[in-house]
């Protein structure tokens, strides 16, 4: 999955959580004014780059599937047993 992350098409971005290396924010799109929940392109592309590409507008984007396996392996999620 892989989605345009640009910094330069956010504001308001603010830190959620470190995981890892990789910084969680939330941010507002510039265009649609939409909230929303993600990473900076700019910042994974300096720790993983293979997980970022530019796409042909010029803008990068993220491999978010990459990502959220990242996170997942770095905080695994409780085990919860169903009696």
């Amino acid at each position: 999955m892989v989605t345009l992350s640009d910094e330069r098409l956010k504001e308001q971005i603010e830190t959620i959580r470190w995981v890892g290396d990789i910084r969680l924010v939330t941010f507002r799109w510039k265009q649609s004014r939409q909230v929303d929940v993600g990473v900076i392109a700019q910042e994974v592309q300096r720790v993983h780059p293979d997980w970022v590409s530019e796409g042909k507008d010029g803008y990068l984007q993220v491999d978010y599937g990459a990502v959220w396996r990242y996170c997942a392996a770095q905080e695994p999620h409780p085990v919860t047993t169903v009696a």
